[in-house]
């Protein structure tokens, strides 16, 4: 696990970003780090290997949770909010919050996506094509090029053996009273757009943020980051006294 030092301000609420994969390094922190204004950001890379389970995973989540003052708020990107989810199953009074953001909830969810492929004939296209809109490959092929080469096909195996073939959070997801924001795009393929629209009825408490013509990283947009940003701020930025 790589992360910077901590460092806590007691009058901010604290957001632990957990990117995707299994077996990417961190990207969300270089278009994130602009919520450092209003919030406690906590950045790092999951740890990685041949033979990683999620137990390992959820320690090292608990680790960082436990350096912070006040209960954190979490926000996971694709695998990231499966993660989240697993870990908030297991320690759900340590967080405050939940921001989930194109992710999914179980199995059937998660291979969905290839189903998807063959509707739209693109079983055999690039990566790329696949997860992005033709704006947002405009703005983030380099991004999404840079991003690839980090992943761990080793870790992403290893993960997907031991937890990702057969899991289910949808019960996780219906009883957490907390707060939980639901990002999604419109055009995301990975998790189809039907899959995120879904998560209110297991919990109807959740806010819903669609993002039109957007793909599985909507981030990479200026104006979806913004609309993204502002969200998050409006949701979960409650000054502490």
């Amino acid at each position: 696990m790589k992360h910077k030092e901590i460092k806590i301000r007691k009058n901010k609420e604290i957001i632990i970003f957990l990117h995707g994969g299994p077996g990417f390094d961190d990207y969300l922190e270089s278009y994130f780090s602009i919520l450092n204004d209003t919030f406690t950001c906590i950045f790092y890379s999951q740890k990685k290997g041949p033979n990683i389970i999620i137990d390992e995973l959820i320690e090292e989540i608990d680790l960082l949770v436990n350096k912070c003052e006040h209960k954190p708020i979490i926000l996971g990107h694709s695998w990231g909010g499966v993660l989240a989810l697993k870990y908030i199953s297991l320690f759900k009074n340590k967080i405050c919050g939940l921001i989930l953001m194109n992710t999914g909830l179980n199995t059937e969810q998660w291979l969905k996506y290839r189903e998807t492929l063959k509707l739209l004939k693109l079983e055999d296209a690039e990566p790329e094509d696949i997860f992005m809109t033709e704006k947002e490959k405009l703005k983030g092929l380099t991004f999404f090029k840079n991003m690839s080469k980090t992943l761990s096909e080793d870790t992403f195996n290893s993960i997907f053996k031991h937890f990702l073939s057969n899991f289910d959070l949808i019960n996780e997801l219906s009883v957490i009273s907390f707060p939980i924001l639901n990002v999604f795009g419109e055009k995301d393929h990975r998790f189809p757009v039907e899959i995120a629209r879904s998560f209110k009825k297991f919990n109807p408490n959740i806010i819903e943020l669609e993002l039109r013509d957007s793909g599985h990283f909507p981030f990479i947009l200026e104006d979806k980051l913004d609309r993204i940003c502002s969200t998050i701020n409006k949701t979960f930025n409650k000054k502490r006294i």
